[in-house]
């Protein structure tokens, strides 16, 4: 039997790590690209909402939509 997924921890964890990640490169590289930030943060959010959209879509027992 397969487990469900836990889709709002994976949402909340993939979150926390773009979080994690850029506190990382400001530790490391003092300063982050806020021209290049406007376009990456609002596209990371959008991928990120689809991953669960598809991963929260109920699927019946044969697999079809």
């Amino acid at each position: 039997m397969k487990r469900p997924s836990d889709v709002l921890a994976l949402i909340f964890g993939l979150i926390l790590s773009v979080v994690g990640g850029t506190l990382l490169w400001v530790s490391l590289e003092g300063t982050v690209n806020w021209d290049m930030a406007r376009i990456v943060a609002p596209a990371t959010l959008v991928v990120i909402g689809i991953i669960g959209v598809f991963l929260s879509h109920k699927r019946d027992q044969n697999g079809s939509k």
